[in-house]
């Protein structure tokens, strides 16, 4: 549902927000409850910026004020990035093939 919202195009941004959620899953036992935790969200908007050639404005959809972005927040997305770096080694490329 964020992907379609973003306007994902390419496979490589899907699988790469898969890998970042299953590495920010360890830490965040609520990942997939986008009402109590925006880590899933923050998982698929930093492979969008990182595989889609149009990139998400950021500041935009901390101002979202409807849809599955409403409660999103630019401070929280900038710290779960940078664990995400850590935890992915600092390399954002899938480490699993993509079929």
């Amino acid at each position: 549902k964020a992907l379609g919202h973003l306007g994902c195009e390419s496979r490589l941004t899907k699988h790469a927000a898969l890998e970042f959620c299953q590495q920010l899953a360890l830490l965040d036992d609520e990942i997939d409850d986008t009402s109590s935790s925006q880590s899933l969200l923050d998982c698929v908007v930093l492979a969008h910026r990182f595989f889609e050639l149009e990139v998400v404005n950021l500041r935009e959809l901390d101002n979202a004020d409807k849809g599955i972005f409403a409660n999103w927040k630019l401070e929280q997305y900038v710290d779960n990035e940078s664990t995400i770096f850590m935890m992915m080694d600092y390399c954002l490329y899938p480490r699993t093939a993509v079929c």
